[in-house]
């Protein structure tokens, strides 16, 4: 009579299994990226999932070769991936080389709750032709020696400009690599201005020289007046010079300085404020005209190297500057000419900022790989544990399970982020607990100091606990429900025998 509702029970279990038949199809599709690599997002597609479960997947990546749907998640070297009811979930992210060919297979099993669910999938990575190569570069820039243009003996400013050689990169199979174009009548020259800098030494020693002449005068009385010197072109054109302007006083002395290369200096005039001339002085060879010393042309600069400055591998341009040595120049009466201050404590330096220059192949290739942002701590799911001492071997025959759920950092690994191995790291974000019916092992573990202790004569209790079993059991439980239903029978044939054995 027992087993009537026990084949009730399978044909329940049965149905309901059949009609949560969940499925998880596996998606993965290799796009070509621009740093030559393939890049597979690997999905999970979930169906048939009963409202309130979640799942728990665990995946690997194979081999070409298929090894078969997995039944566990045995081998499975990535995950948990957590997932709610019907939807997709990105498993993770392949990276492959760009001649990476073939279609490598993926295997992922997942293992839902609470209704216990488990099934397995695979598919192939598709997409992967061995084509795929690096986005190129542009063209590698050789920068020029920096060379000297045209100089001034006004400004004593030297331009500088320098000539660079633009040269594409094509694609290597060979090399994997790009590299320059082999055909020179594609590279392309550029010339590049640079700020002037100023005159050496023997530079500024190279231009000509003035004929500078100075002619003394003087003013015998006070008077504000203003000084003219005439002087003539070669073409004996008259050119008013203003001097200098009063008031003077009593017997100043006026020293008139002009060039005379291409020049006749002739007259010396000072004129009142209303016109009136108070004074002219032929300029004539007894007039005091000499030689003077010329103006200071200011300090000498020293170029300094062109030195690398800060590179940027965002912009890929990298910072130029040089750091120039500023020396003033004082007059030598010996060499007649004006030298470098020997007092070096005079002495200053000053950077100059250059136009950034494009970084080398070797400085490119030098960059760090971009990162992507880290995503933030996944959501890990364990697995349901017994609670070591919560068995109930006189009511229900159940023990206690519990289940842990953590939040787990993610560190970049091998061009993606995995799991932070260091589960001290992880944080324990709840725990559930759940009952469920005793194995068979646990049930022969419980104490046997007598019958009634465990509460075995209650018979009609002990066939609605079973049927409640069964109810709640997935197909593989069914093994466990028979083997519960023989120690039970044993149970109650043995208590039949025993007032037999007390009479005889």
């Amino acid at each position: 009579m027992a087993s009537v509702p026990l084949v009730a029970a399978l044909g329940m279990s049965f149905g309901a299994a059949e009609a949560q038949a969940h499925t998880g199809d596996l998606t993965g599709v290799a796009v070509c990226q621009a740093d030559g690599s393939y890049k597979a997002p690997v999905k999970l597609t979930t169906a048939n999932v009963p409202a309130g479960n979640s799942g728990s997947t665990m995946w690997k990546l194979g081999t070409p070769s298929f090894q078969g749907t997995p039944t566990s998640a045995a081998g499975m070297d990535r995950g948990p991936v957590a997932s709610v009811g019907n939807t997709t979930v990105t498993l993770g992210t392949l990276t492959f080389p760009g001649t990476t060919t073939g279609s490598p297979w993926v295997y992922a099993y997942t293992s839902w709750t609470p209704d216990g669910f488990a099934r397995g999938s695979d598919n192939q990575i598709t997409g992967m032709d061995g084509t795929c190569i690096p986005d190129n570069p542009g063209p590698r820039t050789v920068i020029g020696t920096v060379q000297k243009g045209t100089a001034s003996c006004t400004t004593h400013e030297v331009e500088q400009f320098r000539v660079d050689t633009v040269i594409p990169q094509v694609w290597s199979a060979t090399a994997k690599a790009y590299i320059d174009d082999p055909d020179k009548s594609h590279w392309t020259t550029v010339r590049v201005d640079l700020p002037s800098r100023p005159m050496t030494a023997d530079e500024v020693k190279a231009c000509p020289v003035p004929d500078v002449k100075q002619c003394v005068t003087t003013v015998g009385f006070p008077t504000d007046a203003v000084v003219y010197a005439d002087v003539h072109t070669a073409a004996d054109s008259p050119v008013d010079n203003v001097i200098t302007s009063g008031p003077f006083t009593v017997n100043t002395q006026i020293s008139v300085s002009v060039p005379t290369t291409n020049y006749k200096f002739t007259v010396i005039r000072i004129v009142a404020k209303d016109g009136t001339v108070l004074k002219t002085q032929q300029v004539t060879s007894t007039t005091a005209c000499n030689t003077v010393i010329p103006d200071n042309p200011g300090p000498r600069t020293v170029i300094g190297t062109v030195q690398k400055g800060t590179a940027s591998c965002t912009t890929h341009e990298v910072e130029q500057f040089r750091v120039d040595t500023v020396i003033p120049q004082v007059w030598s009466a010996t060499a007649k000419a004006y030298i470098d201050d020997p007092d070096k404590s005079h002495w200053t330096t000053v950077r100059v900022d250059l136009p950034s220059r494009p970084m080398t192949a070797d400085e490119v290739k030098a960059c760090p790989v971009d990162v992507p942002p880290n995503p933030g701590p996944k959501t890990v799911v364990g697995n349901w544990q017994k609670i070591e001492g919560s068995g109930d071997c006189v009511t229900t025959y159940s023990v206690w399970e519990q289940q842990g759920t953590w939040s787990v950092p993610q560190i970049w690994s091998n061009g993606a982020y995995v799991n932070d191995p260091n589960t001290a790291h992880w944080t324990l974000v709840k725990v559930d607990k759940r009952s469920r019916p005793m194995t068979v092992a646990e049930l022969k573990a419980c104490p046997t100091s007598s019958d009634s202790d465990r509460g075995i004569d209650a018979t009609p209790g002990l066939e609605g606990a079973a049927h409640n079993w069964v109810a709640i059991l997935t197909p593989s439980g069914i093994v466990l429900l028979v083997g519960l239903l023989a120690i039970w029978t044993t149970l109650v044939l043995r208590r039949r025998r025993q007032p037999m054995e007390e009479e005889i």
